[in-house]
């Protein structure tokens, strides 16, 4: 039989079947109307319809507002009072549910979008869509004080801050796979027969949400009752609609078990002890499709402070391998140099190693990144730098251990003149793509009965005075989703 060209070919084409509607709703809470760090979570209870969920459509609105801070000492000097820079810091799980079934599950939902946030959006984008949508400051200064400002929280500094003010936010589910941008399909509520359950799961660390910075350390532990609400909560969906004939022929185009791809983002997390060279069996790996792998790190307390969202030092770190069953995987040799042990000659192919990975988010329209490398000083580091060295006096004070002074971003207990960002930023990835036709179903490697080691070495010993470190491994894993449409009931295959 031959081909008939298009330019001879007469026969119409299919017809367009048009939606009836598209419908933005405002679906508020079921249990409750504000929230703060003692509240468990906020949940959005979404009923079965006849009707599609445009998902990277979809915007949480939520009023932000600081409250209940008081102080024991301090000067007016030191309560100018500051939000992280995204309202997302206040979420430490996102969790999605068909009737029982757990869809999605994302456990640091805040530290995941911090470190994220570093290496996926750039300052300009912060400062415009961050400032209009989110608590992202419009007046930072792009080299000085990089994007990781948030918006100041009172008008009057004074023991306690008076004027405190309230933002509103409009912000993406960023880190769902089946709500946020990266959505590649719309949710097929009108083929779901229960309920569909989504929660935001709040943090309880207060300090992972606002902080002060001053001209002293004597508010060091002057805020205990520090709090924020978050008011005003609504999940705004985007519900498509189809005529009637027409939901009857998508339904009868469909097979009885409907099937689609997605990624997910898998945290797990181990308390070490540390050493020179580090060796850490890595936990919940076992995953029929890992597409990559980040490791992130750091201190939950240091000098009777937390250290919270934006701190991940690597502590000197020069080389860094990942294995499945003791052999290599993703590289035949580690990231970092192999002719020299000083992080510094390691420092650029570490970096490239996190921004080089496959992308699976996106924070805003388009994908950039906003730190730099550069070395940081123990207090004043005004970058958003990637630093494989952890800490204080230059160049010459190489090894480095945990800085003695500094705190990171987003901390309640900032000492005197730091400035509101994170100096100590590093983090380490693997891509484990299998090169091939892209439209294979498992594009990663299957890990499933395997164990997954990370093996790091570093040029820094820190001492067994020191708190034990958390080693954070980030996965993104290729996943199913499986609607049973007798059932109405969707769940996820791993």
């Amino acid at each position: 039989m031959t081909d008939i060209e298009r330019t001879v070919e007469y026969q119409p084409r299919n017809a367009h079947i048009e939606s009836i509607q598209a419908t933005k709703i405002k679906h508020t809470p079921l249990n409750g109307s504000s929230f703060d760090k003692n509240s468990d979570f906020i949940e959005f209870r979404i009923q079965p319809d006849n009707s599609w969920v445009d998902s990277p459509k979809t915007k949480l609105h939520v009023t932000f507002t600081p409250k209940d801070i008081t102080a024991t000492a301090g000067t007016a000097a030191d309560f100018g009072i500051y939000s992280s820079p995204s309202v997302n810091s206040c979420f430490s799980r996102l969790e999605c549910r068909i009737g029982g079934n757990l869809i999605e599950n994302v456990l640091d939902y805040n530290r995941i979008f911090t470190q994220y946030n570093k290496i996926y959006s750039s300052s300009i984008q912060n400062q415009t869509n961050g400032s209009i949508e989110d608590l992202y400051s419009p007046s930072s200064i792009i080299g000085t004080e990089s994007s990781a400002v948030g918006v100041k929280l009172n008008s009057t500094d004074a023991n306690p801050p008076t004027g405190l003010v309230s933002r509103t936010c409009s912000i993406p589910l960023s880190l769902s796979n089946l709500f946020g941008p990266s959505a590649r399909k719309a949710f097929p509520l009108a083929l779901c027969k229960q309920v569909l359950t989504i929660r935001l799961y709040i943090t309880s660390s207060v300090e992972e949400v606002i902080y002060s910075h001053g001209g002293s350390a004597a508010y060091d532990t002057a805020y205990g009752s520090a709090n924020f609400s978050l008011s005003n909560v609504s999940l705004e969906m985007t519900h498509i609609r189809y005529p009637q004939m027409s939901l009857d022929r998508i339904r009868e185009g469909m097979p009885r078990e409907i099937v689609w791809d997605g990624v997910q983002t898998i945290s797990s997390t181990s308390n070490i002890g540390y050493s020179s060279q580090e060796r850490v069996i890595l936990p919940n790996t076992s995953y029929s499709d890992v597409r990559n792998v980040v490791i992130n790190q750091w201190y939950p307390t240091y000098a009777g402070n937390q250290v919270t969202l934006g701190c991940s030092p690597l502590n000197g770190l020069y080389q860094a391998q990942l294995f499945l069953d003791g052999h290599p995987v993703s590289r035949n040799r580690p990231v970092g140099s192999v002719f020299s042990n000083l992080p510094a000659n390691s420092q650029s192919e570490i970096a490239a190693s996190v921004i080089s990975l496959n992308r699976p988010f996106r924070l805003y329209d388009d994908v950039n990144t906003q730190i730099t490398i550069s070395r940081s000083s123990a207090t004043g580091a005004t970058t958003q730098n990637f630093n494989l060295n952890n800490g204080g006096g230059g160049a010459a004070a190489e090894p480095f251990s945990i800085p003695a002074v500094s705190k990171p971003l987003v901390s309640v207990f900032a000492p005197a003149n730091e400035k509101p960002v994170s100096p100590y930023f590093g983090l380490v990835g693997f891509d484990l793509t299998n090169n091939g036709d892209p439209s294979r179903d498992n594009v990663g490697h299957d890990c499933r009965g395997r164990q997954m080691v990370y093996q790091a070495r570093q040029t820094n010993t820190i001492p067994n005075t020191e708190p034990n470190c958390v080693i954070q491994a980030i996965l993104c894993v290729g996943v199913k989703y499986m609607l049973d449409r007798d059932a109405g009931i969707i769940r996820t295959i791993y």
